[in-house]
C-alpha cells in the first residue's frame, strides 16, 4: 500500500511540475529599514526563479526563491546585506489582448532568511560589525508581498511590487526594526 501511495504522490507532483512555467527575474530594490521610529533608506537588487503553476481560469499558484542585496551608507559607515527570500503567491491574470498583452496582480506571504547584515567604517582599516554574530538581529524575516504588473507575448514581464515587513527583526527587547522593500523588475520565462 506505501508503494502505491508514494507512486501516486510521485506522479501528482510530475504532472505538476510538467505544467509549471519557469520565470528567471531580477530587479531594482529600493529597501526601506524602520528602527525605532527612524528610517533609512537602501539601493538594492534582486535575482531570482520562480515556478507558476495554473489553478483554474486566470489565477496561478506562484513560489519562488529569490537573492536580495542592498547597499547604502551613512555617517562614514558602510552598510550591506544579502538575504533569500520565498515568496508563495497567488496570482491574477488578466488578458488584455489575448495572447500579446496582459496584466496580473499578486499577494501572498513572503519568507526570508537572512544571510549577511554587516556595517564597516568607510575609512582606511576601518572596524567592521556583523549584526547577526553579534546577536543584535535575527535571520528570519517575514513579509507580506503584494505586486502588479504586465506580461508581453506570455514570455516577458514587468514587475511593481511591495514586501511589508511583518516581524521584528532586532533581538535587543526596547528596539523595533523592520524591512520592507518596492521591487521593480523583468523577468523570462523559459
Amino acid at each position: 500500500m506505501k508503494k502505491i501511495i508514494i507512486l501516486i504522490a510521485a506522479l501528482a507532483i510530475s504532472a505538476a511540475a510538467a505544467n509549471a512555467q519557469i520565470w528567471v527575474s531580477a530587479g531594482y530594490n529600493s529597501v526601506t529599514e524602520r528602527i525605532s521610529g527612524t528610517n533609512s533608506h537602501y539601493d538594492g537588487f534582486s535575482i531570482g526563479a520562480e515556478s507558476e503553476h495554473k489553478l483554474f481560469l486566470f489565477t496561478s499558484f506562484v513560489h519562488g526563491l529569490k537573492l536580495n542585496a542592498y547597499y547604502g551608507s551613512a555617517n562614514a559607515h558602510n552598510y550591506s546585506y544579502y538575504g533569500l527570500s520565498i515568496p508563495v503567491l497567488i496570482r491574477g491574470n488578466f488578458p488584455i489582448i489575448p495572447g500579446y498583452l496582459g496584466t496580473y496582480a499578486q499577494v501572498g506571504p513572503d519568507f526570508g532568511l537572512g544571510l549577511s547584515c554587516k556595517e564597516k567604517e568607510s575609512v582606511s582599516n576601518g572596524n567592521s560589525f556583523d549584526y547577526y554574530k553579534e546577536g543584535y538581529y535575527q535571520r528570519f524575516r517575514m513579509g507580506l508581498d503584494v505586486g502588479v504588473g504586465f506580461t508581453y507575448k506570455q514570455n516577458f514581464r514587468i514587475s511593481f511590487d511591495y514586501n511589508f515587513g511583518l516581524n521584528n527583526l532586532s533581538k535587543i527587547d526596547s528596539k523595533n526594526a523592520k524591512m520592507s522593500y518596492f521591487t521593480v523588475g523583468i523577468a523570462r520565462k523559459f
